[in-house]
């Protein structure tokens, strides 16, 4: 094992043990959860163990979901990542379900124009690498409009 491998399996286990001790603190469903969840989860990702970072997202989606309405920031952002952590095992039909449900949750909330445009540049790539054409020009459209009337807003303010 090389040093680097040792680095990040030290670093996965510091989180897995913020998870159990939050765990143990204030329940397995409780939103304090959220946050090591979140580090656990990020963390698999960087390091490109996809399928680990897809199972701590799907729990602190669950969480999320518990804790908080539909269109919260962070059931959105799970959500996102979800469809990150699916697209990147090729995964691409769940990963465009995900996007599409994380970009319902941020319409619902005009709070969250910078997380929409993201998710659609993140479904315009997941479209244009899996050929879809069509739904990319309507993804492309929506970004369009979404970045001139944001300009618009910003002129406006």
């Amino acid at each position: 094992m090389y040093r680097n491998d040792q680095l990040a399996q030290s670093r996965i286990d510091l989180a897995k043990q913020a998870v159990r001790r939050t765990e143990t603190a204030w329940g397995p469903t409780h939103k304090k959860l959220l946050a090591p969840l979140q580090n656990l989860g990020d963390l698999y990702f960087a390091l490109g163990q996809y399928q680990e970072a897809e199972q701590v997202c799907d729990r602190l989606l669950s969480i999320a979901t518990r804790n908080f309405t539909q269109d919260h920031p962070v059931v959105a952002g799970a959500l996102k990542v979800l469809g990150e952590a699916c697209e990147a095992q090729g995964l691409h039909i769940e990963a465009e379900n995900f996007y599409l449900w994380s970009l319902a949750a941020c319409q619902n909330n005009l709070d969250h124009e910078s997380e929409t445009s993201l998710i659609l540049v993140r479904l315009l790539r997941l479209y244009r690498s899996s050929q879809e054409t069509f739904k990319a020009r309507i993804i492309e459209k929506r970004l369009v409009r979404s970045m001139t009337a944001a300009a618009l807003c910003h002129r406006a303010g």
